[in-house]
């Protein structure tokens, strides 16, 4: 009858297989020690310890020289150099002629033919201005001195404010801002001064060439004050609406602060100073719709008739 198997004979056939890999690895380390005592024969075949041993064997790959790379890319950054010079030389080159062109070459020189003068007034000769700008005909545009031109345009007694810009590739463009005449100033019998709100004489004319509807500055220089007078009536006359001064026939001061002005038709108007001069301007427009002599607006918020 057979035997029952135990139930430890798993145990004993696990031990079994332990004890062959124990014997598996000892004939392995037997068979590594044989391979280091055995030194003497290196053309022996490898054998699976070997193999085992050393892994699998690579062929080495040829050694190549990199001194064609070297020379390659030695080369390219030459090339590279070459082009970045050549562009600088050329950028150089570009400039020099630009710069020789505008700031040289007569090619891009002021033409007085290419100068336009805008704005002005009757008082103000365009020919005038022109010939203050043809001063530097012949200079390349950008070194002509338009600051000098300017003053020189602004200093005329027509013009009260001047400005010059550059107009490429030869021109000028002169703003002129004109001094306006508010006052006439009597000469002699046969001309008259034109005098501006800033008491600049702006011409000197024929009497019967003055502008119609400018009152005549009525100021006698030789009292103190004069000067201050003076100015208090041009202010006065400068603030005037146009409709309002052309009805003046004269304007003076006795004094500073005593303005004192005289309509077509004779009547007499009392300004007083030049302070309020826009209120008082409205107030005598209607004060004028009632017929009287005088009118006196020297206090704008009680005015007086008589």
């Amino acid at each position: 009858m057979p035997r029952p198997a135990s139930a430890d004979a798993p145990a004993r056939g696990a031990s079994r297989d332990r004890g062959q890999d124990l014997v598996i690895a000892d004939l392995d380390d037997e068979a590594y020690d044989d391979l280091d005592e055995d030194d003497g024969d290196d053309t022996a075949a490898p054998t699976a310890v070997d193999v085992r041993r050393r892994g699998p064997s690579v062929p080495s790959a040829p050694v190549r020289s990199l001194e064609p790379a070297y020379a390659a890319r030695e080369k390219a950054r030459r090339r590279v150099l070459l082009v970045r010079a050549g562009i600088a030389a050329g950028a150089v080159a570009v400039l020099a002629v630009a710069g020789w062109l505008a700031l040289l070459s007569p090619v891009l020189a002021l033409d007085a033919a290419e100068v336009n003068v805008v704005g002005g007034s009757d008082w103000v000769d365009p020919a005038a201005v022109v010939a203050v700008a043809a001063g530097q005909e012949g200079t390349p545009l950008l070194r002509v001195d338009t600051a000098t031109v300017r003053d020189q345009v602004a200093a005329m007694p027509g013009v009260l404010e001047a400005g010059v810009e550059r107009n490429l590739p030869r021109g000028l463009t002169i703003t002129v801002v004109p001094r306006e005449p508010v006052a006439l100033v009597a000469q002699d019998a046969a001309t008259v001064q034109l005098v501006g709100s800033d008491g600049v004489v702006i011409a000197t004319t024929p009497v019967e060439q003055a502008p119609v509807g400018l009152p005549t500055l009525a100021v006698d220089m030789t009292t103190p004050g004069a000067g201050t007078a003076v100015n208090d009536v041009l202010a006065v006359l400068a603030d005037l609406p146009p409709e309002l001064l052309g009805q003046m026939a004269s304007a003076g001061a006795a004094g500073p602060g005593d303005v004192r002005l005289e309509l077509v038709g004779g009547a007499q108007v009392v300004w007083g100073s030049a302070s309020d001069s826009a209120l008082k301007a409205a107030v005598l427009q209607t004060l004028l719709q009632v017929g009287a002599s005088t009118y006196d607006v020297s206090t704008p918020e009680t005015p007086i008739t008589s």
